[in-house]
């Protein structure tokens, strides 16, 4: 970025691609976390992560990292190793540019909570100890997080599937 030389009206300025010396003023807009950059997102080449296998889960909080670590044994040493998974006590880090796309899938009998860490399921959606926002069979959310080991889920029934597209 560059300015445009006068310390009392500088304007942040970008160029749109490589060699090029045509430059373009960088907007902003407030808001409660300070400043945002405008921008406008113009897709990517490829997903975030190598792969996204469809996920098991338990009626154990468990971050999305680790639930694809838990699918070590039904994966392909192909898949393996793009996740770079070498044993089934490999670590996995999965990380998205923009966010998750998760949906529960419609064949699923019980409910996925999703959330942090403190993330609570309970077969009535409703109940005073459940925690967490409730993925009902066929359900999908975006969000804007972008490290796998800050989403949590847990599940009504030990075998509910979740997908997942890292974006």
């Amino acid at each position: 970025m560059s300015g445009s030389g006068d310390n009392g009206k500088v304007a942040p300025q970008v160029t749109v691609s490589k060699g090029s010396n045509i430059k373009h003023q960088v907007g902003g807009v407030d808001n409660s976390e300070g400043v945002a950059m405008l921008t406008a997102d113009s897709g990517r080449p490829a997903f975030s992560s190598p792969l996204h296998p469809v996920l098991t889960v338990t009626t154990t909080a468990t971050s999305l990292n680790d639930l694809v670590k838990a699918q070590y044994s039904n994966l392909s040493a192909e898949a393996k190793t793009a996740l770079g998974l070498n044993s089934a006590t490999s670590n996995v880090s999965i990380t998205a540019n923009r966010g998750f796309l998760l949906k529960a899938l419609a064949t699923n009998g019980g409910l996925i909570y999703l959330g942090t860490s403190h993330v609570k399921g309970g077969a009535s959606g409703t109940g005073a100890n459940e925690v967490g926002f409730v993925l009902e069979a066929g359900a999908s959310v975006f969000l804007e997080i972008t490290d796998g080991s800050n989403l949590f889920f847990d599940a009504t029934d030990s075998d509910e599937s979740l997908c997942w597209l890292a974006l």
